[in-house]
């Protein structure tokens, strides 16, 4: 059990650091084209995002 917590942490840590150069890769990119973006939410930066549906 110890080694599935290890294993979460390690996925969740990996995730959070390519959302974040991802993240800087659309920043550049938007950067590049001269778009101004005023806040840091996706929808700025011209991803689609979708409601969180919740299962039963």
């Amino acid at each position: 059990m110890k080694d599935v917590k290890n294993l979460n942490a390690d996925v969740e840590a990996l995730i959070t650091l390519e959302r974040a150069k991802y993240l800087d890769a659309l920043r550049s990119q938007v950067s590049a084209e001269g778009t101004v973006v005023e806040e840091d939410s996706p929808e700025d930066l011209g991803l689609v995002v979708y409601p969180a549906v919740r299962t039963q």
